[in-house]
């Protein structure tokens, strides 16, 4: 069984060395035992499932107002036009003792096979962590998007859509114009995950304001995609077409 414990906060690196550990994906082995970290550096590891081949994968709420890393009179500057779009959120395989940086290290670049580079507030000489040694994450989805509940199919829907991921995004709280909230879908080609593509969407208005925020979304056994929307306070049910 694995599970997710989140950080306390946005950079509260003591979490790392917390009894239990924060910012972890833990794992309880089969047949019982004592829950142990199966993957480190995972600010809130919300999203958390298993894919078709077995491996498991997480879709992480990644941190606020970091600061511009660029040499320059700029460096070390909490910047809205560079928050707004940093850091990416992750979208990662998880492999026993995968490290995903957190918060000694961004994700950078993407969407796909994303490099780490060091935060310049946690990490300023590259001490805490070797950035640049981390694994490439392989997928993402634009900073603040807020990714909460994932769920795999594995054959339970039709062409295009029968094989892959389905997250829920929650959309942004504190970017302008604001991240819009849908139900994305990342397909599972070859051992990982395609580009993300929406599934459902139209919860923003052009203004910014909404009626709805998806939280998760799962395949039910009758071929319809069942979706629950914590501000509408509402579970829907979309059929594909006859």
């Amino acid at each position: 069984m694995y599970f997710s414990i989140g950080s306390t906060g946005n950079i509260s690196a003591a979490d790392r060395s917390a009894d239990p550990p924060r910012a972890t994906i833990m794992r309880i082995p089969p047949g019982g035992g004592p829950a142990e970290p199966f993957a480190t550096g995972v600010r809130n590891g919300t999203g958390l499932a298993a894919a078709p081949d077995g491996s498991i994968w997480t879709a992480v709420n990644g941190r606020d107002n970091v600061a511009f890393p660029e040499p320059g009179p700029s460096y070390g500057e909490v910047l809205e036009d560079y928050v707004d779009d940093h850091p990416p959120e992750q979208i990662a395989r998880l492999t026993p003792g995968r490290e995903l940086g957190w918060p000694y290290c961004n994700s950078d670049g993407g969407p796909a096979d994303l490099p780490f580079i060091r935060d310049v507030q946690t990490n300023p000489d590259g001490e805490a962590m070797d950035c640049a040694a981390l694994p490439p994450v392989e997928q993402s989805m634009g900073a603040h998007s807020a990714p909460l509940g994932m769920a795999f199919v594995d054959g339970a829907l039709p062409e295009p859509f029968a094989r892959g991921a389905l997250i829920g995004v929650h959309g942004s709280w504190n970017r302008q114009p604001p991240r819009p909230p849908e139900v994305s879908f990342y397909p599972w080609r070859d051992g990982t995950l395609g580009g993300q593509q929406t599934l459902v969407g139209g919860f923003q208005a052009d203004d910014g304001s909404r009626w709805g925020r998806p939280v998760a979304a799962v395949a039910g056994p009758d071929g319809a995609v069942y979706i629950t929307d914590d501000s509408a306070d509402a579970i829907y049910r979309l059929t594909p077409p006859a």
